[in-house]
């Protein structure tokens, strides 16, 4: 549980809180991690590029993550469908190679793909 208590007085007006988010782990199983993650850039444009992985057991969704440098990894997509297993990108440079990573999230927390991957 949570406690939130005003430790200022509302002269002016009464307490208000907005947008709220929890988290913690949880006391279930974390989700496995996707696997055979692959990219195909398209031939035609490759500002686009369709990111695709398998489905991971007890995931809620995904998260894309990918970048110019392996080790940064600075641009992140949520997919908040457990049964989508493919992303569409459309806003890659032209000429610039990207490196992806896939994770996988439920409720106990986030388990980092295992490959970090080259279109």
């Amino acid at each position: 549980y949570i406690k939130i208590e005003s430790i200022y007085s509302a002269k002016n007006g009464k307490f208000a809180l907005s947008d709220l988010r929890v988290f913690g782990e949880g006391n279930g199983k974390l989700p496995k991690r996707p696997g055979n993650v692959s990219v195909l850039r398209d031939g035609k444009d490759d500002r686009y590029a369709t990111v695709k992985w398998n489905k991971s057991q007890n995931a809620d969704g995904y998260i894309v993550q990918f970048g110019y440098r392996k080790d940064f990894l600075n641009q992140t997509i949520r997919v908040k469908d457990k049964d989508k297993t493919s992303l569409d990108i459309h806003i890659l440079i032209p000429g610039q190679k990207y490196y992806y990573r896939v994770d996988a999230y439920n409720e106990n927390g986030v388990v980092e793909g295992r490959n970090i991957v080259a279109d």
